[in-house]
C-alpha cells in the first residue's frame, strides 16, 4: 500500500451570487477556492435569480476571515488567476468589499 492522499477541506455556503453557492477552504495549505463569491478585483453577479447583494456580502466577510495564502476564484476576467500571498489576498478581498 502507498501513502495517503487525503486531503481535508471545509464546504462553506456562501450564498448571494447564487443560493447554493459553496467556497472550499483547505486549512492546513490555506487555500481557499471561491467559486463565483470573490475573484481577482471582481465579485459574483447579484442580479441573476436568487442572487443577493446582501447575502453575498456576509459571504465575503466571512471568507475574508479565514487564513488565505491562496485564493483560487471559479473564474476571472484573468483566466487562471491565483491571488497568492497573505498580503495580496487580503488586499483584494479590501477592494472587492466597495462594489457589495
Amino acid at each position: 500500500m502507498g501513502t495517503s492522499n487525503k486531503v481535508t477541506v471545509q464546504v462553506l455556503l456562501t450564498p448571494g451570487h447564487s443560493p447554493g453557492s459553496i467556497s472550499l477552504y483547505w486549512k492546513e495549505k490555506k487555500v481557499l477556492i471561491s467559486g463565483d463569491v470573490v475573484f481577482w478585483g471582481s465579485i459574483g453577479r447579484t442580479d441573476l435569480p436568487g442572487g443577493s447583494p446582501t447575502l453575498l456580502r456576509s459571504s465575503i466577510d466571512k471568507l475574508s476571515q479565514l487564513d488565505v495564502e491562496y485564493l483560487i476564484p471559479g473564474h476571472s476576467t484573468e483566466p487562471g488567476k491565483i491571488i497568492a500571498g497573505k498580503q495580496n489576498v487580503e488586499r483584494n478581498f479590501q477592494m472587492v468589499k466597495m462594489f457589495v
